[in-house]
C-alpha cells in the first residue's frame, strides 16, 4: 500500500498525459481521414512539392489533369542522347547535355527510355545543363548497347 501511495501521479501529470493523447489522436485523425481528391491546388503552398519529394515515375501524362500543364508553364522541352556504356556494379554512368536556360531549381519531368534489367535511371538539372544516366545497383557489370534518347520537359 505504501508503494502505490508514494508513486501516485500528481494531478498535473494526469492532465498533461490526457492532453498529449488528445492532441496525438487529433493529428492521427487528420492524417488518415482525408477524402480522396480533398487537397486542391489552393491548399498547397508554392514550392512545397519539389522533384525530390516525387517518386520516379509517379507523374505521367495520364496522371496530369487536363490543362494543368499549359504552354505558359512549359519553359522548354528537348531530348538528350545517351551513348552506350559499361556500368560497373554499384556505380553510375552519366552524360551531360547543354540545355541553355535550364536552372538547377527547375521542375524537370524526364521520360527515360526502356530501363535495362538491373539499372536505375538517374537525372537532374544544373544551370544550363541536363545530366542523365544509369546507376547499377545490382552489383554486377551491365552493358548499355547503342544510344538511347531521353525526353525532357522543364516546367516553371
Amino acid at each position: 500500500m505504501g508503494f502505490i501511495k508514494r508513486f501516485r501521479p500528481s494531478p498535473a501529470l494526469v492532465v498533461s498525459v490526457i492532453t498529449l493523447f488528445v492532441a496525438m489522436s487529433g493529428l492521427a485523425v487528420a492524417s488518415f481521414k482525408l477524402k480522396p481528391n480533398s487537397v486542391k491546388t489552393k491548399n498547397v503552398r508554392n514550392g512545397a512539392i519539389t522533384q525530390e519529394k516525387i517518386a520516379d515515375g509517379a507523374v505521367s501524362s495520364s496522371k496530369l489533369a487536363a490543362g494543368s500543364v499549359t504552354a505558359g508553364k512549359v519553359a522548354m522541352s528537348f531530348t538528350v542522347t545517351f551513348n552506350g556504356a559499361s556500368v560497373p556494379g554499384s556505380a553510375c554512368v552519366t552524360e551531360s547535355a547543354s540545355a541553355p536556360g535550364v536552372r538547377a531549381t527547375d521542375n524537370v519531368i524526364v521520360s527515360p527510355p526502356q530501363i535495362p534489367a538491373g539499372l536505375t535511371p538517374e537525372w537532374y538539372a544544373t544551370d544550363d545543363h541536363m545530366v542523365v544516366g544509369w546507376c547499377n545497383l545490382a552489383g554486377s557489370l551491365a552493358v548499355l548497347h547503342g544510344s538511347t534518347t531521353w525526353r525532357v520537359l522543364v516546367i516553371r
